[in-house]
């Protein structure tokens, strides 16, 4: 078919042109952003100074426009009159008025957050360009870039500002301590550098001195500050440390998001609040008076980030995609946009990327001369042969998947994702290599030259030659020699290579009146594909709702795929007419033909989250059959060649996945070994018989079902199917309805191997299970075949991603280490097909749709049916704007999230993968708190069981650590030297640690220790541990040992199972028991902790010889898992999150005990993810939780009966007011009941 008479179809070809003898970009925007910025101040003089934007959209329609268009990250300098901000991943500075930005960095890494010293004489900075974000400081116009903290967690630059002492400090805050409780604390470090140290003892974070040193403003509270109108108890908090009194002060009452404090003088703080207009606006507090005002009065778009001048007159703040001044000294201050040009490289807007080894899906075309693969998105085709060319089919910057290929091998099949739309495509090759050489050959060959007339007396028996040869058509007959040239044999060419329509011509070439043969389309043959140049792309299914999943039938005249969430729909081919097959929520639902068309194998979820496996008819004819029928999910069902047996998944022993396999046919049952060998044996052979099916017979079916007036006569067809079964022509059917009913009683367990067993295939025989094994055995995972009787288990080669059997079942098609290969089989060796493609990646494009990808999947899955209220259409369409501005990984990252938390819920994100520096490198740790002391770091706490305490030569508090490896510690370097930049690389390796030791006679001397430092993991359970030690023994004491106390960590199994442990070592003969969720990330197991403390006892037993007295005996080992029955109290707090919160919940809705704490974080959504073109992953946040009442615990958080706030006093004095209430109420309520 011609190109040009299918218009609405797209042709693609693909072609690359450099053009030489440009002027350079780069030059002549430089010098076009010279002239802008010399006009810079007249055009700031002349304009009208800019009012507040209410409408959301209203910042991207009526702002001047610059090229820099996503700035972020203010600073300003003590001055005012300069600003740094970061774009694209690095930092440049302009006059506050604006006009043209100079570079200060260029880093393969990601700058952010910058601040400068009050004298302004140098910048610090954030920086991942060691592998994790450091804070460094550079001079005002980039050079003398130099390193202030050397740490292997990252920290959040906050602030700098002189001490009471003069000093120049760096505020920044991390988790250097590896504390249980889930906040980090706010730290600072020298401007010189050198080791970090605790502002103060309370947690908290963005911490800053006030111009005189005397105060520190931080916050409290952990929720993101994207994170949209939440109102719950990890809301952030301007808090007010006064360092010489050692106190602390709340800001303000108000119940939403206080945040990013900035000094104005001495005595007053601005900072974000979202109290007014539900947007965050700058406000600035008067701390004298105690009074508040509103500075800008943004709606609906939130002020990101803003820094101001030591004295707060003057303000820099980032919303939406642009910088603003703020200058509090005019009389009617209004925020001013500002005008910002920077010269742009080229490079930043485009990237060649190849993507030869991003192999994610394959598939064999059914004749086995091409395989298509899709790589980064995108579909390449290459030949089977060998060194075959490479070709793209598509070109699109969205996201081709779920390539499948027509049973006769002419089509491609794939889902394309555009536009945050999916839809259904077809491919088809347009032209060869071949037929432009014939193109090109035709076209330059010489005319052939005119011949003479012959003489009048021939003429007559020259046309009566013509007339007899015209009987014979030479198009066709070449059609049948390419045709028959093209037959392959399993042994030599004989006559059978031949058509049947050839022979008739050679025999009755002189009979006028003999049927002339068929034309073959030559356009149908699928080894076109083999040779292919480019490609006619068609849309499949034209309908506006989304479609994946196409699975085209094996006898091709129908097409299956999945339709918007879930639902199952099957497509004729012949009418275009749909008709749904099972309708479902479950966007994992799988699906497969049976080999007769007739069926289709499909797994899906209920409301109990459980998969099953159905077998149902496609023209509808009775109910989906459930043929495994358990509690545990079953799922990844395969057919044999013949439909009498399946294969599948199932995780119903020990939560394990394991191979299954049912014989539907009953009959099979029957059989004796040695005849069901031998129905394996003809199954195996009749599918090496296989061949693709005929294009063009298939084409003419297709053709006569779509012809108008050939409806089917339902009689006739019946009469004639009773005739063909008189005549024994009908196959039986492959099982009957008998067979499906009982087929869940009749299942094989195939595997029973430690580990899991999946993504498996059954061998078109249905002998033999393929599988991939994964374990934690050394070398055992990997790709195994096992016989239907769990028998003849071998291994064939490393875990690989199955794709499918070739069509005779003698090959494995599979994607390995991003290649694809085909696995011989039995023997597994393996035939790689290596591609070979680079693509010309347009940034902005990609950025774009990888967003509204995203923004998609997220209007489809997220939990909330009514997306929270919001016009999530509209809200895309804006945001898409900004998304289209980002070109870096970090930039995206953030707009993604922004978007996000406009819906103001938990469990979400989006992360792009970022170019790692590979200079990261963890840091050892010898288990101590040091104190910097002018001979070096002395020694003032040591973790109990750390490296420092438990070697052979340990450490001792009052220790000064002079050197390491010998080495004594540079401290006059810039910067100074410190411990963990001495212990870089050191993790796990015997160092020698020099220390300065005082002995009891107060005489100092030197000494070498050999310590071998731990990870920083290793250290952080040391600290858990010590906490509850600690926390063990305050109830003893408080309680006079009678309540025992078990801290969960997680919601999962080994803290499952250190509870079961703890409930016995902690609880044993107590009167009572605490367990605390506080700072519980959570996880999955609330059901299995409630069957420990819900259990309710229905019986005791006592042994011979037993104290018969004692009637709280049962045996263990009967149980699920070990109970507790005694009286119990529960702690939480705003760090308990997700399943702790469930647990939380549960425990107030069943009345067991007393909750304690604070109100949990009202973070509670069950969430998976999926990944983006380039490895974006995405969360998504499914499946809502609900108590009885119908309260959604998403934002609502469990509220305890006793509410105790954990105060900046109590963690600076080491006390725990919230356990000690705890204790109080048990005890009380334990002498109540004896009483």
């Amino acid at each position: 078919m011609r190109l040009t008479e299918r218009p609405a179809c797209r042709p693609v070809a693909f072609f690359f042109r450099r053009t030489a003898g440009s002027p350079s970009t780069t030059l002549l925007l430089m010098m076009f952003f010279a002239l802008v910025a010399s006009l810079t101040s007249v055009a700031a003089a002349a304009a009208p100074t800019a009012t507040l934007a209410a409408p959301l959209a209203a910042p991207m329609a009526a702002l001047p426009e610059g090229n820099v268009d996503l700035p972020r990250f203010p600073s300003i300098s003590p001055d005012g009159g300069t600003i740094v901000f970061s774009w694209r991943g690095d930092l440049w500075k302009v006059p506050y008025e604006g006009g043209q930005a100079i570079r200060l960095t260029s880093h393969p890494g990601r700058e952010h957050d910058s601040a400068w010293t009050p004298d302004g004489s140098e910048i610090v900075f954030e920086s991942d360009r060691d592998g994790i974000v450091n804070i460094w400081a550079m001079k005002p116009d980039g050079s003398g870039i130099r390193r202030l903290t050397d740490v292997d967690t990252s920290v959040a630059l906050s602030g700098i500002a002189n001490d009471r002492n003069g000093e120049t400090m760096v505020q920044f805050s991390a988790y250097l301590e590896g504390d249980v409780h889930r906040s980090p604390r706010p730290y600072e470090v020298s401007v010189r550098g050198g080791e970090p140290s605790r502002l103060h003892d309370a947690f908290g974070s963005r911490a800053i001195r006030s111009p005189d040193g005397q105060r520190s403003a931080f916050e409290r509270g952990n929720v993101r500050p994207h994170r949209r109108h939440y109102r719950g108890a990890d809301r952030r908090d301007v808090w007010i440390h006064d360092e010489s009194l050692d106190t602390f002060r709340k800001v303000s009452s108000w119940d939403g998001n206080d945040m990013a404090a900035r000094w104005a003088g001495n005595d007053a703080v601005l900072y974000l609040s979202d109290r007014q207009n539900d947007t965050h606006n700058i406000h600035r507090t008067d701390l004298a008076a105690d009074t508040t005002e509103a500075l800008t009065d943004f709606e609906d778009i939130d002020i990101a980030s803003f820094d101001s001048t030591p004295d707060g007159r003057r303000v820099v703040l980032h919303r939406w995609d642009t910088l603003y001044g703020l200058d509090l000294n005019d009389a009617d201050p209004v925020p001013r946009p500002i005008l910002l040009q920077a010269p742009e490289d080229a490079m930043d807007d485009r990237e060649i990327l190849d993507i030869s080894n991003r192999v994610s899906e394959a598939a064999l075309n059914p004749d086995g001369k091409s395989i298509a693969v899709v790589a980064y998105g995108e579909i390449l085709i290459r030949g089977t042969a060998d060194d075959a060319p490479t070709r793209r089919v598509t070109t699109t910057h969205g996201r081709e998947s779920e390539i499948a290929w027509s049973p006769d091998g002419t089509t491609l099949y794939f889902t394309e994702i555009l536009g945050g739309r999916s839809r259904i495509m077809s491919a088809v090759v347009d032209r060869t290599r071949d037929e432009i050489r014939s193109d090109y050959t035709e076209r330059m060959s010489p005319p052939e030259p005119e011949s003479e007339p012959e003489p009048e007396e021939e003429a007559d028996d020259e046309e009566n030659e013509n007339a007899a040869e015209e009987t014979k058509d030479p198009e066709t007959t070449e059609a049948i020699d390419d045709d028959a040239a093209s037959v392959e044999s399993d042994g030599d060419a004989d006559d059978s290579a031949v058509s049947p329509d050839q022979e008739e011509v050679e025999k009755d070439d002189e009979d006028e009146d003999a049927e002339e043969p068929e034309e073959k389309d030559e356009s149908l043959d699928p080894a076109r594909w083999a040779d292919a140049i480019s490609f006619v792309i068609s849309p499949m299914i034209e309908e506006a709702v989304d479609t994946r999943m196409p699975r085209p039938s094996p006898d091709g005249f129908s097409l299956g795929f999945i339709q918007e969430l879930g639902d199952i729909v099957v497509r004729d081919l012949a009418t275009s007419e749909d008709r749904l097959i099972r309708a479902g929520w479950d966007s994992g639902v799988d699906f497969q033909w049976s080999p007769d068309s007739e069926w289709m194998v499909f797994s899906q979820s209920d409301l109990d989250f459980n998969g099953d496996v159905f077998l149902v008819p496609v023209d509808g004819s009775s109910e989906p059959v459930n043929i495994t029928r358990h509690p545990d999910n079953d799922g990844n069902a395969r057919f044999s060649g013949d439909g009498r047996i399946l294969a599948f998944s199932s995780e119903r022993n020990d939560e394990e996945y394991d191979a299954y396999l049912v014989f539907l046919d009953r009959k099979l049952e029957k059989l004796a070994e040695p005849e069901l060998e031998a129905y394996f044996e003809e199954q195996a052979k009749a599918a090496k018989a296989r061949k693709p099916l005929d294009p063009d017979a298939v084409r003419k079916e297709l053709e006569a079902r779509r012809a108008p007036g050939d409806e089917v006569d339902d009689e006739a067809a019946d009469e004639n199917a009773d005739e063909d079964e008189e005549k024994g022509e009908v196959d039986d059917p492959p099982f009957t309805a008998d067979d499906l009913e009982t087929a869940y009683r009749r299942l094989r367990q195939v595997t029973n191997l430690p580990g899991s067993s999946s993504s498996l295939e059954l061998m078109p025989a249905g002998n033999t299970v393929l599988f991939n094994y994964s374990t934690g055995a050394p070398g055992a995972s990997g790709l195994y075949s096992i016989g239907w009787n769990g028998r003849e288990r071998k291994r064939i080669d490393d875990t690989t991603s199955m794709q499918g059997l070739n069509l005779k079942g003698t090959g494995l098609v599979a994607v390995s280490s991003g290649r694809a290969q085909v696995l011989a089989l039995p023997g597994g060796k393996a035939t790689r097909y290596p591609v070979s493609q680079k693509i010309r990646i347009d940034l902005e494009d990609q950025s774009s749709e990888k967003f509204l990808e995203a923004a998609g999947i997220m209007g489809s899955l997220f939990y909330h049916p009514e997306m929270k209220g919001l016009d999530w259409p509209a809200i895309t369409e804006r945001y898409h704007e900004l998304a289209r501005k980002t070109r870096t990984a970090d930039e995206f990252n953030w707009v993604g999230n922004r978007l996000l938390g406009e819906l103001s819920a938990s469990h979400m994100g989006i992360r792009a993968p970022s170019e790692s520096m590979d200079l990261r490198e963890s840091i050892g740790r010898l288990g101590v708190r040091v104190e910097p002391t002018e001979a070096g770091y002395r020694v003032d706490m040591l973790v109990p069981d750390g490296p420092g305490e438990s070697s052979d030569t340990p450490l001792e508090v009052g220790d000064v650590i002079t050197g390491i490896e010998l080495e004594p510690f540079d401290l006059q370097s810039s910067p100074p030297e410190t411990l963990s930049s001495r212990l870089r690389g050191r993790v796990g390796k015997e160092t020698v640690v020099s220390v300065r030791r005082t002995d009891d006679a107060g005489e100092s001397f030197e000494l070498d220790l050999l310590l071998e430092p731990n990870s920083r993991g290793a250290e952080s359970m040391l600290v858990y541990r010590d906490t509850q030690r600690r926390r063990m023994a305050l109830v003893e004491e408080w309680s006079g040992g009678r309540l025992g106390y078990a801290h969960i960590r997680g919601m999962n199994q080994p803290s499952l199972d250190e509870f079961e442990r703890d409930i016995f070592a902690a609880a044993d003969g107590r009167e009572g028991l605490l367990i605390d969720v506080r700072d519980n990330g959570g996880g999955w197991t609330t059901d299995r902790l409630l069957a420990s403390i819900m259990t309710r006892p229905h019986a005791y037993t006592v042994p011979r010889g037993a104290d018969s007295s004692i009637t709280d005996g049962y045996p263990q080992d009967r149980l699920f898992i070990q109970r507790y029955d005694l009286p119990i109290n529960m702690l939480c707090n705003e760090k308990s999150y997700s399943n702790a919160e469930i647990i939380s919940h549960a425990f107030k809705t069943f009345g067991r005990g007393t909750l304690v704490g604070q109100q949990t974080h009202g973070s509670v959504i069950s969430t998976g993810g999926t990944s983006l073109i380039d490895g974006t992953s995405v969360r998504l946040p499914f499946r809502g939780w609900y108590l009885p009442d119908g309260t959604d615990m998403e934002n609502n958080g469990a509220m305890p009966d006793i509410l105790v706030e954990q105060t900046p006093e109590s963690e600076a004095a080491d006390e725990d007011l919230q356990l000690r209430a705890a204790v109080e109420d048990l005890l009380r309520r334990i002498d109540a009941e004896d009483s």
